[in-house]
């Protein structure tokens, strides 16, 4: 699964978690509550999206060849 892929399904699904919080919100009295619990949903998506992307190798540096001292 490419980053892409990835993005897009991360987006898709906290879009749905903040609507089912909106909702909760109308629905509910505890307006408060509603959108806490949106939050929430979409703290745990960003997170999930910060975890499973690549991590980043540290650049390698090429050995140099030792230097020759002409005496």
């Amino acid at each position: 699964m490419d980053s892409l892929t990835k993005i897009k399904i991360v987006l898709t699904l906290s879009f749905f978690m903040s609507l089912a919080g909106i909702a909760l919100m109308k629905v509910t009295d505890a307006s408060y509550f509603g959108l806490a619990l949106s939050g929430v949903f979409l703290s745990f998506i960003t997170a999930y999206g910060y975890i499973s992307r690549p991590q980043q190798q540290p650049a390698r540096q090429e050995a140099k060849a030792p230097r020759r001292r002409d005496d």
